[in-house]
């Protein structure tokens, strides 16, 4: 993957011992556990992991929108040198659209379906940056749909006058309005063909080209990170267990959950159905004392049960937490 990352270090986001709890009758669920993240200038960073491995929930808690009974109870999430978790929340308000935005899962409910597309743009624009100027509104909504390969007709169309992905597409749009530092999308191609997905993939790779905007990409599909990310992020279990560029994570996956991740993607030159493992992730309450991914891997060591391994750097720039790499 090339792209302004490829030269660029600077750390824009740096999570550090970041720990979420949701609070139940039945004791803390524990979906995030300790973890690190960083994501640099310019670069697409990718956070994968099956459901309810507590992805979301991570890049909710850096726009501080992790709702009740959630709570983040632990860690840092520093952005230009401002720990987030220390803003007061008028504060955090004004950092989100302009520092930090988002493109929430699902397009299809994320906009007002009684309000053009023009209106849903320009509050942004009223609200955070005082624009009030029809024209300017109009001028600055076509140049951002032009943005995302969108005509500047669009502006003037309610919601349910386009189609998924060019729901998608405004919803990037929107993001972008403010000119952000850096953009979480959240399951960005859900629900959309394998066409469509293409589209809105090669969409953020533009933007990201064109404006230097870092990006974070929540996603379960290791297919969409294998042509999007410059790194991936592979969460299990509210832990980071693996971390690499997608080149060197794809040719020498390290951890056993990436490998199997990478194993389930279809391929139409492998002659034979998609890997799967069975069984389900540990009970969040109670975080097992060796590897999360011990009761599921059919290469634990006998010390996976008891011992819980430290991340270690395998390669430069690779790291894994895992036994077999120890």
């Amino acid at each position: 993957m090339t792209g302004p990352a490829a030269s660029n270090h600077e750390v824009l986001l740096d999570i550090q011992e970041l720990r979420v709890d949701y609070e139940t009758p039945r004791g803390a669920i524990h979906a995030c556990s300790g973890v690190n993240l960083s994501v640099c200038k310019g670069e697409i960073v990718g956070l994968v992991g099956e459901s309810g491995c507590g992805k979301t929930t991570a890049a909710m808690s850096v726009l501080r929108l992790v709702q009740p009974p959630g709570r983040i109870a632990e860690g840092r999430i520093m952005i230009g040198g401002t720990d987030l978790l220390s803003l007061d929340e008028e504060d955090m308000r004004r950092r989100r659209w302009r520092d930090i935005s988002l493109v929430p899962q699902g397009a299809m409910n994320s906009l007002n379906p009684l309000l053009r597309i023009s209106a849903q743009i320009g509050d942004v624009l009223r609200t955070h940056q005082g624009v009030r100027s029809r024209a300017a509104v109009g001028d600055r909504t076509a140049r951002l749909l032009g943005l995302v390969g969108l005509p500047a007709r669009v502006a003037s169309l309610f919601p349910h006058e386009l189609s998924g992905g060019m729901k998608q597409r405004v919803c990037i749009a929107m993001a972008i309005a403010l000119d952000p530092s850096l953009i979480i999308a959240d399951e960005p191609t859900s629900a959309l063909d394998v066409i469509v997905q293409r589209v809105v993939a090669q969409t953020l790779r533009d933007i990201r080209d064109r404006l230097g905007i870092a990006i974070l990409v929540i996603t379960h599909d290791m297919a969409l990170i294998a042509q999007l990310a410059d790194r991936v992020a592979v969460m299990y279990a509210g832990k980071i267990v693996e971390s690499a560029g997608t080149a060197d994570l794809f040719a020498h996956a390290c951890h056993p959950y990436t490998r199997l991740l990478i194993d389930a993607i279809p391929s139409i030159r492998k002659r034979k159905p998609p890997a799967s493992f069975g069984g389900l992730m540990p009970d969040a309450r109670a975080t097992p004392a060796g590897c999360v991914f011990s009761s599921r891997c059919t290469c634990a060591l006998e010390c996976c049960a008891s011992s819980s391994p430290s991340p270690r750097e395998v390669a430069h720039g690779h790291i894994a937490s895992c036994h077999l790499c120890q």
